[in-house]
């Protein structure tokens, strides 16, 4: 019974097929209609699962997209004018003449005492170094003094002594004018003595000190005063970037380089050690012979220079003026130099009692010159991490808001919105967009342009 109605069941199969095979053939636009029905539900399957993704040039701005990426969305400001520039290279280097300073003796002996090391500040008119003087030259110029001035005190007593017998008549003249002619004499010898005294290095006090016998076995040697108008030049340079100069602001030097060491015989102009002051230094710049008429314009209109440190998270300095140009081409590069005035400024730090200067800017580094060559007008600028680039296309992504159907419902997100903008000059830190009144006052994400990019590929990528 039970394999009956199976074989049963199967024929009704067979026949069902083989008729529907049959209304096939005979009705084929009974099979269009069934194909296109089934068509029409996949398709409709699919649009409800694209409602679910976003259009190919949006991303949803969500709280942790915002702080993974450290986005910052801040509304775009046109602006009248935008200089543009160029940007030429250039080092740090110490102005000659200003900054360094060499201490040399001034007579042959032994350093006894030094007073500072490498790196320590010290004041002009601080002591140096304490030197034993073995120079035969000086003792015996001091000597000479000493015993020149006894001569002339003693030649000064005798005329007096004689001033009443010569009134009385018992002395003759001719002797007389014998003794003022010897006082004359030693007077002359005496200034000749204090003269070359003083060019040795010896002060007033020290000199009146050896006069008395009290001759000098040591000295101290002080650091030098500054350069003339030094401070005068470094105000005017501070006044023009928008600070006030101190005129009363201490000065100070620093010990770069110590040549000598303690029980040293030195001679007389022998280089002790090298001071550096490095309050104002210049950045020399190199251009090429078609660069140097847009340096040379810049520095004819007065217009300020910007300077870009490299690597060291330092800001842009700005209103640098250009201070003068070479006048030889370097034959090996064929690059023309110029040279800016660069202020400086300082820290301290204390340590073990003793206090070091910490500079912002030091010899050697490499530094951009932005230097000014012309105007864009009515333009918008952003930082160059605001924009993307993909081939001669460059983008920015823009905060809107968008329908999005989540779970069957309707809700409005925030979202990133992929704009093509028109690129007018860019340089490692702006970019310059011509301006748009439709994108004046809208709110773009100002950097991670290029991440945002990569999300957008890896974004259409999976809803592929």
């Amino acid at each position: 019974m039970w394999l009956r109605n199976v074989l049963m069941a199967g024929l009704l199969l067979i026949l069902g097929g083989a008729a529907a095979l049959a209304a096939a053939l005979v009705f084929p636009e009974w099979l269009d209609h069934t194909r296109t029905w089934l068509k029409l539900e996949v398709a409709e399957k699919k649009e409800e699962e694209k409602k679910d993704l976003p259009p190919d040039d949006e991303i949803e701005l969500t709280e942790s997209l915002k702080n993974n990426l450290g986005l910052s969305l801040e509304s775009l400001v046109s602006q009248d004018e935008y200089v543009r520039t160029v940007a030429v290279p250039g080092v740090v280097v110490e102005r000659p003449g200003n900054c360094e300073h060499l201490v040399t003796a001034p007579l042959a002996g032994v350093i006894k005492n030094i007073h500072l090391t490498p790196h320590d500040r010290v004041a002009p008119g601080k002591p140096l170094f304490t030197m034993q003087i073995v120079s035969e030259t000086l003792q015996t110029g001091q000597a000479n003094y000493f015993k020149t001035k006894r001569d002339l005190e003693l030649k000064k007593l005798q005329v007096q002594q004689l001033e009443k017998p010569y009134k009385d008549g018992v002395i003759p003249p001719a002797r007389m004018l014998e003794l003022e002619q010897d006082l004359q004499r030693l007077e002359t010898s005496l200034d000749s003595i204090c003269h070359e005294l003083r060019m040795r290095g010896l002060t007033n006090d020290q000199i009146t000190k050896a006069g008395k016998g009290d001759f000098l076995k040591e000295i101290t040697i002080m650091a030098p005063d500054p350069v003339p108008n030094h401070d005068v030049d470094h105000g005017i340079v501070l006044e023009a970037n928008g600070d006030k100069h101190d005129p009363k602001q201490p000065f100070f030097y620093e010990m770069e380089e110590l040549k000598t060491l303690v029980g040293e015989y030195v001679q007389a102009g022998q280089t002790l050690c090298r001071l550096a002051d490095h309050k104002t230094l210049f950045i020399e710049g190199r251009v090429f012979a078609n660069e140097a008429a847009l340096v040379q314009k810049a520095a004819k209109e007065g217009l300020k220079i910007k300077a870009e440190f490299h690597g060291d998270g330092q800001p842009l300095v700005e209103e640098l003026r250009l201070r003068f140009f070479a006048n030889k081409i370097d034959p090996e590069t064929q690059t023309l130099q110029f040279y800016v005035l660069l202020p400086n400024t300082f820290e301290e730090l204390t340590h073990s009692g003793k206090i070091f200067q910490l500079w912002q800017y030091r010899p050697g580094q490499r530094v951009r010159l932005h230097v000014p060559v012309d105007s864009l007008k009515k333009v918008v600028v952003v930082p160059s991490d605001a924009v993307v680039h993909e081939g001669p296309e460059a983008f920015v992504f823009r905060v809107g808001s968008s329908q999005r159907v989540v779970n069957g419902e309707k809700k409005e997100v925030k979202i990133l919105e992929r704009y093509p903008v028109h690129v007018l000059h860019e340089d490692s830190r702006e970019c310059v967009l011509a301006f748009e009144k439709k994108m004046n006052g809208r709110r773009i994400a100002m950097n991670g342009a290029v991440q945002l990019n990569w999300v957008l590929k890896a974004q259409k990528a999976g809803g592929d």
